[in-house]
């Protein structure tokens, strides 16, 4: 018998997430950082993004706990559409400070420190995303 392929065998996970409209990006986070067992990381992530806690009612999530442990693949911090956007309107403006915050911030994106919730939550519906690049 042949070893399932990877992506057969978190298919229901990913089936998940769409079906329930969550944000791929901090649900796999979350995955890592509850089997990394870090607290902060996950407490950040639902304050972000409260509607993440359903993964944990994932068929997959409750049969395969060990798919995301010692793993550490998925960052914390990306530079969102949104957050990019509103560093270049500033910077257009005159202003680098928010260039800077940001770039400091994804140089360490694996860092929970000096992170808020605001820093890792997806764009909000009413949110202005121009285009967007490589599936963010």
């Amino acid at each position: 018998m042949a070893p399932a392929r990877f992506d057969d065998s978190i298919k229901p996970l990913l089936d998940y997430v769409e079906q329930k409209q969550l944000d791929f990006t901090l649900s796999f986070a979350y995955l890592e950082a509850v089997a990394r067992a870090d607290q902060g990381a996950c407490d950040l992530i639902l304050q972000a993004s409260p509607e993440i806690g359903l993964i944990n009612d994932c068929d997959f999530v409750k049969t395969s706990p060990q798919a995301f442990s010692g793993k550490r693949v998925n960052p914390l911090v990306i530079p969102r559409n949104h957050q990019v956007e509103a560093v270049i309107t500033a910077a257009e403006a005159g202003s680098w400070e928010q260039c800077h915050e940001l770039f400091r911030k994804t140089t360490q994106p694996y860092s929970i420190s000096a992170l808020s919730h605001q820093d890792l939550r997806p764009a909000k519906p009413g949110d202005w995303l121009g285009r967007t690049f490589c599936g963010t």
